[in-house]
């Protein structure tokens, strides 16, 4: 729908979609503001879906000047590919926000990866935190390699935090093998070379426990992050 469409246009220094309500498609946002370097805001305040393949993948790489992103309304990503590497090197990044966002990765599929997130913030050096304070649940439905991480290779993040989350699983609907499933699963923060500590609330503690791929956190960065249940 969008894709390419402000593609360099490094003129543009804001940009606003005040009744945009759902992203869908398979290219829908793809590279639609990669290099617009002096691009400082980007709002989507309505949004409240993505999903569709590389929806938003590649949307605003480059873009050295955006200091916040804000999702204030988005509830449910899809699409495997939905944020991948979608701010990708926007070195003035420090603040992102997807405060209502419940729910990463479709419930229904029968299949595909889980690089909803991955490479989203790879080399955003301002960014070092993301919160996601209702997220309650993480879809994985297969995929083995390292880059299928819900969170992969978002090597500058320091600390993440997910007081709701309390699911991490594949889809009731995935036809696959469960040790695709359970690789996948393993692979959640792989790569995240700089991820010291992640938080989950208390009360969810069991249930995290109870995830394949517990013991080694689902692939965390070099085995460097705490795990803390004190939200």
């Amino acid at each position: 729908a969008l894709s390419n469409t402000f593609n360099s246009c490094t003129g543009l220094t804001s940009a606003t979609f005040p009744e945009l309500y759902g992203i869908t498609g398979a290219y829908a946002l793809y590279v639609a503001f990669n290099g617009c370097t002096n691009l400082e805001t980007l709002t989507f305040p309505a949004l409240t879906g993505v999903g569709g393949g590389s929806a938003c993948r590649n949307m605003a790489v480059g873009c050295t000047s955006l200091t916040s992103i804000s999702y204030p309304s988005l509830t449910k990503v899809n699409g495997t590919l939905a944020f991948y590497t979608a701010f990708q090197n926007c070195t003035s990044l420090s603040n992102v926000s997807f405060p209502e966002l419940v729910q990463i990765g479709s419930d229904t599929a029968t299949g595909g990866n889980a690089q909803h997130f991955a490479l989203a913030f790879d080399g955003c050096t301002n960014l070092t935190e993301l919160r996601f304070p209702k997220l309650e649940k993480i879809y994985i439905n297969g995929g083995t390699a390292g880059n299928n991480g819900t969170f992969a290779n978002n090597g500058t993040i320091q600390k993440m935090y997910f007081p709701k989350l309390d699911t991490i699983d594949h889809s009731p609907a995935y036809t696959g093998t469960s040790s695709s499933v359970i690789s996948a699963r393993k692979l959640i923060f792989y790569n995240c070379s700089s991820l010291t500590e992640i938080h989950f609330a208390a009360a969810n503690e069991t249930a995290i426990k109870a995830t394949a791929g517990w013991s080694t956190l689902w692939g965390r960065g070099a085995g460097n992050a705490t795990v803390y249940f004190d939200l």
